[in-house]
């Protein structure tokens, strides 16, 4: 699915003008777990909800997010969010309210 949406970012080329680096390449070279983590990042969650979704330790969340991050050339999710688009309207991280 997140292939799918770089894709779709991405019509009639591989390549997205962000200093000219090949973004659907290195996403192609992700792992399943690593596509997984990247479709909930572009539905805008933090690592915490990531790491509670999977089953896995927010620390474990943090390494993949930031190779993912890395491998797709992006300095931080904001940017990578507004580049292939987000699949949530919780654009801007804005905060919970809990009761």
């Amino acid at each position: 699915d997140a292939i799918a949406r770089i894709r779709a970012a991405l019509p009639g080329s591989e390549i997205v003008n962000l200093s000219q680096r090949d973004v659907a390449a290195p996403a192609a070279m992700l792992t399943d777990r690593q596509q997984e983590i990247l479709g909930h990042l572009l539905d805008g969650l933090s690592n915490k909800e990531i790491a509670r979704k999977l089953g896995l330790s927010h620390f474990t969340v943090r390494n993949h997010v930031s190779n993912i991050l890395r491998m797709m050339g992006f300095n931080c999710r904001r940017t990578m969010r507004r580049a292939l688009g987000s699949r949530s309207s919780r654009a801007g991280y804005p905060p919970r309210l809990v009761a």
